[in-house]
């Protein structure tokens, strides 16, 4: 996978998680990842179109997005995962998206997302079939977001 592609998302997710958490985010190790991977329990997966496809999955743990929520919304304790508070994990998952996206328009890489999907559960698994998954985990004071990046050129 292009390392722009990869710089994009780590940049974005850095950047758009710092503006609501009011921290530093730190990136742990990327690997890749097999073809089949277990889920975090709550994912929200995005489909990416355009010069490449493919799709970026945010996977965390409920305690982690509930965590995040309450920082979205201004301290506002967050006690469950409901309606609301999955809409404002799924919009932050589309801001870190739309920010990568908008990078790599910068290089002249041309792409549009799909709306999210939220996937939750446990022992799920995620197929990626033949295309490449990196895992980028970015770290926050509350816990980590995994990111996964699966995307082939066309």
């Amino acid at each position: 996978m292009d390392a722009r592609v990869v710089n994009s998302f780590i940049k974005a997710g850095c950047s758009v998680v710092n503006n609501f958490m009011s921290e530093d985010i730190k990136t742990g190790k990327v690997t890749v990842r097999r073809k089949s991977y277990p889920s975090e329990e709550l994912n929200i997966i995005i489909g990416i179109l355009g010069q490449m496809r493919g799709e970026v999955t945010y996977g965390m743990s409920s305690f982690v997005a509930m965590n995040i929520v309450s920082k979205m919304m201004g301290g506002l304790e967050v006690k469950s995962m409901d309606d609301m508070a999955y809409s404002a994990i799924s919009e932050l998952s589309n801001m870190i998206s739309g920010n990568a996206v908008t990078n790599m328009s910068s290089e002249n890489i041309t792409l549009d997302l799909t709306p999210p999907t939220i996937v939750t559960g446990k022992n799920i698994k995620f197929h990626t079939l033949e295309i490449k998954t990196l895992n980028i985990p970015l770290e926050t004071e509350v816990g980590i977001i995994m990111m996964d990046v699966a995307l082939e050129e066309i």
